[in-house]
């Protein structure tokens, strides 16, 4: 059984890896749907994300639809529970659960007018693929 504090620290790093990451990899790498898991990597090594739970960041930021592991597949159930993400669910989705989006400076230099920037050209793309689909 896990316990306590192994609990608390993988609730700590599952909220993390897709409240914070997806903006850094915007930040990092420009806004697109999927990054691969390389970038995640790098940005998690790079911000000091514990690299033990990497594996939340490919759930929610890679592209999952070819092939997913058992893992990933079972993180990505967990993270649709818990924010009431629809099934096929992207990056697009966990940027807008970002904390950047308020209006205040953090240790990251983050700021809400650069996440409402990025959430913009997500709705672009979003807005192009619609327009593709029809």
């Amino acid at each position: 059984m896990i316990n306590i504090l192994e609990r608390i620290t993988r609730w700590i790093n599952l909220r993390r890896y897709i409240r914070q990451l997806p903006f850094y990899l915007m930040r990092e790498y420009g806004v697109k749907k999927y990054y691969d898991p390389q970038q995640v990597d790098r940005v998690a090594v790079h911000l000091q994300f514990d690299i033990n739970y990497v594996e939340f960041g490919y759930a929610v930021d890679c592209d999952n639809r070819k092939s997913i592991s058992e893992e990933i597949a079972k993180i990505r159930r967990e993270y649709q529970r818990i924010y009431k993400l629809p099934a096929d669910f992207t990056i697009f989705n966990a940027i807008r659960l970002s904390q950047y989006k308020d209006n205040w400076v953090t240790s990251a230099q983050a700021d809400g007018e650069e996440y409402w920037r990025y959430l913009s050209q997500v709705e672009a793309l979003e807005k192009n693929e619609i327009n593709k689909s029809t």
